[in-house]
């Protein structure tokens, strides 16, 4: 009889096991989506950087930069589309990113801080840029990364997207705005 006894694991042995197991996993999970989501993002820096030169280098070889009117709509998912130049700009500056995006781009001329134009977006004012500031530019990107973008709360409509931009004197990144994750 206590040889039957001394070959197996207790229940006690084994819901330890499942528990410690249970914690492991999940404390791996979350670093997985967070990593996940920041690799994501590193798209919008890196595309953010190039929009920047290739605007530098058109506006040494004309005069001037060149801005999109609105912004595009964003795909409601958190995948990523294939690249669409809705209105030419990038293609007349040379901008082409590798392969399909997760966030969409806009350049417009400013006359406040950037940050201030984040919040513009982000509180659905998206027609206030004045298109006859000085020479001057931002880029920003938008990009709904998790797939919340839209939250209705009764009647009320609110966006997460995550928000990143830089202008053409300033290299830093500014960002994230809103972001949720």
């Amino acid at each position: 009889m206590n040889a039957l006894k001394n070959r197996g694991f207790t229940l006690v042995e084994l819901l330890i096991v499942v528990a410690v197991i249970a914690v492991l996993s999940s404390i791996g999970i979350a670093y997985y989506r967070y990593y996940s989501l920041k690799a994501k993002v590193s798209e919008a820096k890196v595309n953010i950087e190039s929009i920047r030169t290739c605007e530098i280098t058109y506006a040494s070889e004309t005069s001037n930069y060149l801005t999109t009117r609105r912004m595009p709509p964003l795909a409601p998912t958190p995948h990523p589309v294939q690249w669409v130049d809705t209105d030419g700009l990038f293609t007349a500056i040379g901008f082409k990113p590798a392969g399909a995006v997760y966030f969409r781009y806009k350049v417009a001329k400013i006359t406040s801080h950037p940050i201030d134009l984040l919040k513009r977006y982000r509180f659905g004012k998206r027609d206030t840029i004045p298109e006859t500031a000085d020479e001057d530019i931002v880029i920003i990107a938008a990009g709904d990364l998790d797939g919340d973008a839209l939250e209705r709360q009764g009647s009320a409509k609110f966006e997460k997207y995550s928000y990143y931009g830089s202008t053409d004197e300033n290299r830093e990144i500014f960002g994230p705005q809103h972001d949720d994750f």
